[in-house]
């Protein structure tokens, strides 16, 4: 009996190069994800070290509610860079374990397509021997 070859080994070694690819991708997005938390910490901790606005004159007053307002809206982007990055995180994870699956589900059928080829091989084996055997006891029946 000839050698077992998946027949749709090309398709899996495609299939195992997409999801590499696309698990790259999500190990970027998880890591841009991990930037953004980070951004967001700096900024929210920066926030909370701008002084209140004194309450001295109102150019002062100003220029420190304006420190105020700047590291808030810093805040706000960095909250929205998050979200996105998190976004795109979660798409990223969907398509791999779309692409695992895919991958996975065509493991299992060259498991089984091998199994199945070492049984016939087996039984291929199993008739090799039942007719040496049998050849073996008709030549002896045949000389006595």
């Amino acid at each position: 009996m000839k050698k077992y070859r998946f027949p749709l080994e090309t398709v899996l070694r495609v299939r195992r190069i997409e999801e590499d690819r696309v698990k790259a991708e999500l190990l970027l997005a998880n890591r841009a994800v991990t930037s953004a938390q980070y951004s967001v910490e700096r900024r929210t901790t920066h926030l909370a070290a701008v002084p209140p606005a004194p309450s001295g004159s109102s150019l002062e007053f100003m220029r420190g509610r304006s420190r105020q307002m700047q590291a808030a809206a810093s805040l706000g982007h960095a909250r929205g860079v998050l979200s996105q990055r998190e976004e795109l995180a979660a798409e990223r994870r969907t398509e791999w374990t779309g692409a695992r699956s895919r991958v996975t589900s065509l493991e299992r059928l060259d498991d089984r397509l091998r199994s199945e080829h070492a049984i016939e091989a087996g039984r291929e084996e199993q008739r090799l021997v039942d007719d040496l055997v049998s050849a073996r006891f008709a030549r002896r029946g045949a000389d006595a």
